[in-house]
C-alpha cells in the first residue's frame, strides 16, 4: 500500500483530523481525478505538479486549465484597480486641464516672474560656455558647406 495517497475526507482546512476515522487510501490517478473534479465544482485550487496529472483524461485536463485561467483572471480583476467600474471616471476627472481661474497658479508671480531662469538663459546663448558655443557654430557651419558641395570629410 505504499503507492497509495492518504486523503482527508474532511479536509485539515476546514477542521479535519489526522485522524484514521477521516482519512482514505487512494491510488494516485483516484486522488488526481477527485481533485480535479473538485476543483471543477468550485472546490480549492488545483496542484498541476500532482504525479497523476498527466495520467488524467485529456478533456478533463483541458476543463481543469480552463477553470484556472478563468479564477486567474477574476482574481486580476478584483486585484486591479483598472477594472473598477468607475475608474474610467476618475481617470478623466483627474486628467481635466486647469485653464485660466481653475488652474491654482492663476494671478500668482512665479520665482522669476515669468522670466527664463537666468542661469537657463545664459546656456542658452552660449555664454556660460561661450567656446563650446562658438565650436558648434563652426562645425555646423563647415557641415553646410560640405553639404552644399557634395563632400563629405570626416
Amino acid at each position: 500500500m505504499s503507492n497509495h495517497h492518504r486523503h482527508h475526507k474532511i479536509p485539515k482546512s476546514q477542521g479535519g483530523s489526522n485522524d484514521e476515522s477521516n482519512i482514505v487510501l487512494l491510488s494516485p490517478y483516484d486522488h488526481a481525478l477527485h481533485h480535479a473534479l473538485e476543483f471543477l465544482e468550485g472546490g480549492p485550487d488545483f496542484d498541476f505538479r500532482h504525479q497523476a496529472w498527466p495520467l488524467l483524461p485529456e478533456d478533463l485536463k483541458l476543463d481543469v486549465r480552463n477553470e484556472k485561467s478563468r479564477r486567474q483572471r477574476e482574481k486580476f480583476k478584483e486585484n486591479n484597480p483598472a477594472h473598477a467600474p468607475d475608474f474610467k471616471e476618475k481617470l478623466i476627472s483627474s486628467r481635466r486641464s486647469y485653464v485660466g481661474e481653475e488652474n491654482p497658479f492663476f494671478g500668482k508671480e512665479g520665482c522669476w516672474k515669468g522670466k527664463t531662469r537666468p542661469d537657463h538663459a545664459e546656456k542658452l546663448r552660449g555664454r556660460k560656455r561661450p567656446e563650446h558655443a562658438e565650436r558648434m557654430r563652426e562645425y555646423h557651419k563647415k557641415r553646410r558647406e560640405q553639404a552644399a558641395n557634395g563632400t563629405k570629410n570626416h
